[in-house]
């Protein structure tokens, strides 16, 4: 999978602002299964503005190559997680949403 065409894709779903996709980084990974993750990644994004709906522009997706794999960064102008949630975000299904799957 080429990562530029695969995020040109999931721009036209959800707004954000791309960083370091050349033409050349590539990935095998289940491109639905990366999708779904993704998405759910940047609606939380999204989500954690000031706003409910902040501009595309301030939620971002930047890859870098680093020796051996790609880091993926979702990153937005959210106020962060307390302590509280950070002891808890890598629990399975935690989530601070009512309706959230974690």
């Amino acid at each position: 999978m080429v990562w530029r065409d695969f995020l040109g894709r999931l721009q036209r779903q959800i707004g954000f602002e791309l960083e370091g996709a050349s033409e050349s980084l590539q990935a095998k990974v289940d491109p639905a299964q990366m999708e779904q993750a993704l998405l759910n990644l940047l609606k939380n994004a999204h989500e954690a503005g000031n706003d409910a709906t902040p501009p595309s522009d301030e939620v971002r997706v930047r890859l870098l190559r680093l020796p051996g794999w790609t880091r993926i960064e979702v990153l937005d102008r959210g106020p962060g997680m307390n302590e509280a949630v950070l002891e808890n975000a890598l629990l399975p299904f935690y989530s601070t949403k009512r309706n959230g799957t974690g």
